[in-house]
């Protein structure tokens, strides 16, 4: 009997196994970013962005932003503001904003579409950068190096 439920159970485990081990992340640089926030307090408005984890087959790349102030009214809209940037040249623009607008502060997630061939976005880049313009009057440039 315990010979049968071995001889049944093993080719499951062996499926496991295997499904296990080609798991794997977005293909992408070596040292993705995430969780490694970058601050920009110029002017009034403290920015905070923090790119997130993603995984092979998400579509969008995310970034935690936090906009603190306690004088200018964050009626803005990210999503017509910034742009992502690779040191090779290749431009994103955010295709979502995922949180409140306006008061004294917002937070939420700015995603950006990944291409078809992620590939082509990886390709030599050694930096990449997410900018936001006009912030209270200032651009504001968060770059984090890719291994």
């Amino acid at each position: 009997m315990a010979s049968t439920l071995v001889r049944l159970l093993l080719p499951l485990l062996v499926l496991a196994l295997a499904a296990c081990a080609g798991a794997q992340t977005a293909p992408g640089p070596q040292g993705w970013p995430a969780d490694q926030p970058r601050t920009d307090e110029q002017g009034e408005v403290s920015v905070t962005i923090t790119p997130l984890a993603f995984a092979a087959g998400d579509a969008e790349l995310g970034f935690e932003i936090s906009l603190d102030t306690h004088s200018v009214e964050l009626n803005i809209d990210l999503t017509a503001l910034a742009t992502l940037t690779t040191d090779t040249g290749f431009v994103l623009a955010p295709n979502g904003w995922e949180g409140p607008q306006g008061g004294h502060h917002m937070s939420g997630i700015l995603t950006f579409p990944l291409p078809i061939n992620i590939s082509d976005l990886w390709e030599g880049a050694t930096q990449i950068t997410l900018m936001i313009r006009s912030i209270d009057g200032f651009d504001r440039s968060f770059v984090w190096n890719l291994e």
